[in-house]
């Protein structure tokens, strides 16, 4: 969601939202993975219950730590 919040258009944070996105919907993740209909990773991730949220989350992070 912080990221999400401070994106715009072409920026640092609209990039890694994007490849947030694009990540959890690969076959890549280990577990959940985003459903392809959906369009935002925010909407998704908050309509989920606490264990996948925090299943999620825990992906997110992971990614994030690859990714720096």
């Amino acid at each position: 969601a912080f990221i999400n919040s401070k994106s715009e258009e072409k920026n640092a944070y609209s990039l890694i939202y994007c490849q947030l996105t694009e990540y959890m919907k690969s076959d890549s993740v280990s577990g959940i993975q985003m459903p392809s209909d959906k369009n935002d990773l925010t909407e998704w991730v908050i309509s989920c219950d606490s264990a996948t949220y925090r299943h999620i989350t825990r992906e997110i992070l992971a990614f994030l730590n690859w990714l720096k």
